[in-house]
């Protein structure tokens, strides 16, 4: 058996907010598979998998993290979706900040050969998997404040790493002061 290494920039939810997910994920009824509360989170852009770490492409990975200008956000997730393979919660609306965070980790990535081909932005927390029916209903929403993004690299299947962790912080009004300093 092969082991199937992936690199992804998400958002984590602090502790509190993860196990408000988790709760709701706890009373959504039968999963085949949960996700555990402190592997909870918010994929925003993700890399092609490799068959070893792929360290180079780490290390760019945090080059581009170091150039992400973006203020602090909150994720509003509200709605419960139902695949056929998996259950997440997703918000109703996508806000601009977030799709504009994404993008920037995104094009990077693409530009460079390393995104993974065919995945496309559409923000979700997965709370677990099961095989049944899709389906979509709102739920009482659970606001998920995001202060800083991480790189994870992840043994699929296994365990989640921690590479860095980036604070969201605008430039731009560091930018204006020193125009008019």
């Amino acid at each position: 058996m092969s082991t199937t290494h992936r690199l992804f920039f998400a958002l984590w939810p602090d502790s509190r907010t993860g196990a408000r997910i988790g709760a709701l994920r706890d009373e959504t009824g039968t999963l085949d598979h949960c996700v555990a509360n402190d592997r909870l989170h918010l994929t925003l852009a993700i890399g092609r998998d490799w068959t070893g770490f792929p360290e180079a492409e780490a290390e760019a990975m945090c080059a581009i993290a170091e150039r992400i200008d973006s203020a602090p956000l909150t994720v509003r997730l509200d709605m419960l979706t139902g695949s056929g393979t998996s259950i997440a919660l997703a918000p109703r609306r996508r806000a601009a900040p977030l799709v504009a965070l994404a993008r920037s980790l995104g094009e990077p990535l693409a530009r460079m050969g390393m995104a993974r081909a065919g995945w496309e932005f559409a923000p979700h927390v997965t709370i677990g998997h099961r095989k049944e029916t899709p389906f979509t209903r709102p739920v009482s929403a659970i606001d998920m404040e995001a202060r800083d993004f991480v790189l994870v690299h992840s043994i699929v299947g296994r365990k989640y790493t921690e590479i860095g962790r980036w604070p969201l912080v605008s430039r731009q009004g560091d930018l204006f002061a020193t125009q008019a300093a």
